[in-house]
């Protein structure tokens, strides 16, 4: 269990270009769908707590999925799988191609086609995370008006942190 638990993250970090939130889908498929680990329910309480501590969303993910899989140990090995290839591999890799071969065109299309990847995984974790929090069976009301404040804030350029509060 152990040794799947880090394999698993050790491919989720592997495959996580862009953000944190790219992994979502990623997490969500190997630890929900595909292992049964944990239920979708407790992967979206698991996303609400990655977001509010402070640190990348994929390596909280990874420790709080981790703990509640296998305990202390689990914790340990899932973050380590997912930090491995983000910081030991991709980041050489990113130096070694960036700073020797700029003039190569080949680069431009892989990061261009990584960036329409990323930006894809965002959208489908967020109508993931749409779906669940507001369209429900019955309609989440109190929800919807709190989607459509945080839009209009959002919009009107009010700090961040103030529209948290006020949500």
């Amino acid at each position: 269990m152990l040794f799947n638990l880090f394999l698993v993250f050790l491919l989720i970090g592997a495959l996580a270009f862009g953000s944190g939130y790219a992994t979502l889908p990623l997490i969500e498929k190997y630890i929900v769908n595909l292992n049964n680990w944990i239920d979708y329910k407790t992967f979206l309480d698991i996303i609400v707590i990655s977001q509010m501590t402070p640190g990348s969303v994929a390596i909280n993910a990874a420790t709080f999925v981790g703990q509640k899989v296998a305990g202390l140990p689990g914790s340990i090995l899932a973050t380590t799988g997912v930090v491995i290839p983000q910081s030991a591999i991709m980041i050489y890799l990113g130096h070694e191609l960036f700073d020797k071969n700029k003039k190569y065109k080949l680069l431009d299309y892989f990061i261009v086609g990584v960036k329409s990847c990323v930006v894809s995984l965002i959208f489908l974790t967020t109508i993931s995370l749409f779906k669940t929090s507001i369209i429900k069976d019955p309609l989440n009301y109190a929800g919807i008006v709190t989607f459509i404040l945080a839009l209009f804030l959002q919009y009107k350029k009010i700090d961040t942190i103030k529209i948290i509060i006020i949500s």
